[in-house]
């Protein structure tokens, strides 16, 4: 069910440098139904292949791997449906890319990672030949509109041929699963094979970067095997027969990039100063060296001791603190940090899969939110931090009973009904 790597997941070096340790985590991304219910446990461990050599990528990754059919089964509780600011996002991300791909009727749209159709929705119905690839596509099949043929399974290649009937597609997308795979090289070789010869495909996946400079340490989750920066985007496009039209930055998920790709042959122009302009710009931060990562761990450490005597101090004060959103970035914080429903009795949910059941590892009940209506906690402890504004405007109203809101990244700070967030550097019962 887990396996070590010896090489990169890019270039194959076997000179993988441990650069990040979060410790040994119970799977981030399962929620279990009961407390007694056994959930696997696998280190949560960087390292870094060593870019001392051209023939070397440099990539950040995780040293272990869970079986991806154990990660992605019946479990898997994220829908994008349920958040509006990602809804939001699809809707500006397709709308953005019809703009850019001259699509006519009939052509085929394919959505790799369609989660549980949201993007795909957002087609204008049966225009198009759109195609939905998910593992998760069995069990959210509901969501999806009659027009969209859904595949519920990993991505083949095969498969998708068989499905174009012998044609190509004019659009692909790949959103926040990228990342999630063990051999990306090979994946974009065949999406390539795959793409009309004036099509285009984005990827959007976190900016490594960003997450250094933010202290974003639970985007280091299960799921995530790869944690990129533009140099190894280009080095793989290189290779696969692919070329950058585009890159474009944007703070989802607490620091994202998409990437734009066409195939070399195809009209569409290259970006090659915007690539280069981006290279140089992460050349300035040394990512070649170990010394970043180690000044990453260090903030990620300092967070917690923060973080820690915060919670534990309210409490001591008499205070209640619940979770806001179970989440897999969730999960990592409360993990790391060693919060228990002692600390924290509870996490409010939006998604009914999720009521009833555990954060792994801590045990901290999940509950649905409109229980917020009953329980008056003083505190919420947001964890899906990044999408602060749109939560700040959801519960106005807990914020203007007096209620107050701690977001743990960047830095730990609190919302209050004047709406505005304070940094806090909390020392032991210095509340």
């Amino acid at each position: 069910m887990i396996k070590e790597i010896r090489h990169c997941r890019i270039c194959g070096s076997a000179d993988l440098l441990p650069v990040v340790d979060l410790g040994c985590q119970a799977l981030t991304g399962l929620f279990p139904r009961r407390l007694e219910e056994e959930v696997p446990i696998a280190p949560l461990q960087l390292v870094k292949c060593d870019d001392a050599s051209a023939e070397c990528c440099g990539l950040l990754q995780l040293r272990h791997a869970f079986d991806p059919h154990y990660i992605y089964g019946e479990r898997y509780g994220y829908r994008s449906g349920l958040n509006p600011a990602m809804t939001e996002h699809l809707v500006r991300t397709v709308a953005d890319l019809r703009r850019r791909v001259d699509l006519r009727d009939g052509d085929a749209v394919i959505d790799i990672g369609s989660n549980d159709g949201t993007l795909l929705g957002n087609f204008e119905e049966g225009r198009y030949r759109l195609i939905g690839i998910d593992p998760t596509a069995g069990k959210f099949r509901e969501f999806y509109r009659d027009d969209i043929t859904v595949i519920p399974d990993f991505f083949n290649p095969d498969t998708v041929r068989a499905c174009l009937s012998g044609g190509k597609a004019k659009l692909v997308t790949a959103l926040s699963m990228f990342y999630d795979l063990e051999n990306p090289v090979e994946f974009m070789c065949d999406v390539r094979d795959l793409l009309h010869q004036e099509g285009l495909w984005l990827i959007e996946q976190s900016y490594m970067p960003s997450m250094i400079d933010r202290t974003a340490y639970d985007t280091i989750c299960h799921e995530h095997l790869e944690y990129y920066r533009m140099k190894q985007i280009k080095w793989m496009a290189d290779r696969a027969g692919l070329k950058i039209v585009d890159v474009i930055f944007n703070d989802v998920n607490g620091g994202s990039f998409g990437v734009i790709f066409a195939r070399d042959d195809s009209s569409h122009a290259g970006a090659a100063l915007l690539v280069e302009r981006i290279l140089c710009r992460e050349g300035l931060r040394q990512f070649e060296t170990l010394q970043p990562f180690a000044d990453f761990e260090d903030a990620v450490r300092e967070h917690r001791r923060q973080l820690i005597t915060m919670i534990k101090s309210l409490r001591c004060h008499g205070a209640t603190v619940l979770g806001y959103g179970a989440s897999t970035k969730g999960n990592v914080l409360l993990q790391y940090c060693d919060l228990s429903p002692t600390d924290i009795p509870a996490i409010l949910e939006i998604n009914a899969d999720k009521f009833d059941c555990y954060t792994p590892g801590t045990g901290i009940p999940i509950i649905n939110e409109e229980a917020l209506e009953q329980i008056h906690p003083e505190y919420l402890l947001i964890l899906p931090w990044h999408f602060e504004s749109a939560i700040i405007k959801k519960e106005a109203a807990f914020l203007d009973r007096g209620g107050q809101m701690i977001f743990p990244l960047p830095k730990v700070r609190i919302n209050q009904s004047d709406r505005k967030t304070r940094n806090v550097d909390y020392r032991p019962l210095e509340i």
